[in-house]
C-alpha cells in the first residue's frame, strides 16, 4: 500500500484573492498620500485603484487559468480536487506529464488517456521549491510518466495465455 502523498502545492491564487491583495496595497498607497499631503484622493485616484485591482484579477486568472487546488498521489491512482468537485485519475490513464518550469506559476500538466471530470488535462502547482532549469525535465513529471508506462506495461508473466 503506498502511502498518500501530497504533490500539488495548494497555493494557487485565485483571481479574488490577487484583487483583495491589490486593492489592500493600492488602498494603503492612497491612505498614505492623503496622510502626507492633507488631500482626499481624487476621482482619478480610486479609478486607478479599481483598473489596477481588475488587471492584476485578468492576469492571476489567466495565469491560475485550468489549475486544480489540490492532487494527492495515492499510489495507483491520483486524487484530484478542484473547489467540490474530486476525480480518481488511474495511472494507466495517464497519457503524458510535462511541466511548464519557465513559467510563472510553476505548473505540471498530466494528459489523459480518457477525460475527467476536469478535462483530458490536469494542470497544477507541484509542491516544494520552484526548479528553474532550462532543458531539464521536472522530476515530478518524469516520476509520472515513468509509473504511468509502468502502469501501462503488462509483465509477461501476468499477461494472458493465448
Amino acid at each position: 500500500m503506498h502511502a498518500a502523498k501530497r504533490i500539488s502545492s495548494g497555493t494557487v491564487v485565485t483571481p479574488r484573492t490577487s484583487v483583495l491583495m491589490v486593492m489592500g496595497a493600492c488602498l494603503a498607497v492612497l491612505a498614505i498620500a492623503w496622510y502626507m499631503t492633507g488631500q482626499w484622493p481624487s476621482a482619478m485616484d480610486w479609478f486607478q485603484l479599481v483598473l489596477g485591482s481588475g488587471l492584476a484579477a485578468a492576469i492571476m486568472g489567466i495565469a491560475t487559468m485550468g489549475m486544480v487546488d489540490e492532487v494527492w498521489d495515492l499510489g495507483d491512482h491520483l486524487l484530484v480536487r478542484k473547489g467540490g468537485t474530486q476525480a480518481r485519475i488511474g495511472l494507466a490513464n495517464i497519457l503524458k506529464a510535462e511541466a511548464s518550469v519557465n513559467s510563472s506559476p510553476e505548473r505540471v500538466t498530466v494528459f489523459l488517456v480518457k477525460p475527467c471530470v476536469f478535462g483530458r488535462q490536469v494542470a497544477f502547482r507541484p509542491a516544494g521549491r520552484p526548479r528553474r532549469l532550462p532543458g531539464l525535465r521536472h522530476p515530478l513529471a518524469e516520476e509520472l510518466m515513468h509509473r504511468a508506462h509502468q502502469a501501462r506495461t503488462v509483465p509477461l508473466s501476468k499477461a494472458p495465455a493465448g
